[in-house]
């Protein structure tokens, strides 16, 4: 007898043991899981915005004669990422017109969106997207890229899916596809 409780008593530490060592595996499992799911969304959405968004889908501002304007001129900061200087020249046109060019409201957007102001970029898009302008519908588009910027993806989503719903909206086509990915 002696002798079998000798050899049970090991045998049941050992269960123990990798009983406790199975959970401790399986926690961090878990916790390096869930971490990663964390960093994969963020990373995510940061890599569609980077495949979707691009500054060749702004309007032209820039024709013979006006090169000189203070929209042209804060064009020109933007697309060499100067952007204070940009949001500079574009508010002293603001300030010097009645009727701004809806041209206005989308790069003063993505200049706010290059700021990370998200807030006030999805502002100006919502005026241009109010404009009576044939570019009016390239508001919901980059509305929908600075709420995927900002990691708004309900958002986002609910964006897009009104682009997709309008076969006339500017990118339809792309927010469809958009919409799929972020399923």
């Amino acid at each position: 007898r002696s002798v079998q409780l000798e050899r049970r008593v090991p045998k049941l530490r050992s269960k123990r043991r990798r009983i406790v060592l199975a959970s401790a595996v399986a926690a961090v499992i878990f916790l390096v899981g869930a971490i990663g799911l964390i960093f994969q969304t963020k990373t995510g959405t940061e890599q569609l915005y980077a495949q979707y968004y691009t500054t060749n889908d702004l309007p032209s501002i820039i024709q013979r004669g006006t090169s000189n304007s203070l929209l042209a001129k804060g064009a020109v900061a933007f697309q060499d990422e100067n952007y204070s200087d940009a949001m500079a020249y574009f508010r002293e046109y603001e300030d010097s017109t009645e009727e701004p060019d809806i041209a206005l409201h989308l790069y003063k957007g993505a200049t706010l969106m290059e700021l990370s102001n998200y807030f006030a970029a999805i502002e100006e898009f919502e005026l241009a997207i109010d404009s009576e302008s044939i570019d009016a519908t390239k508001g919901f588009w980059f509305k929908a890229m600075a709420h995927l910027k900002s990691g708004d993806v309900a958002n986002a989503k609910y964006v897009l899916t009104d682009i997709s719903q309008h076969v006339w909206y500017y990118n339809h086509d792309k927010a469809k596809e958009l919409l799929k990915k972020l399923d």
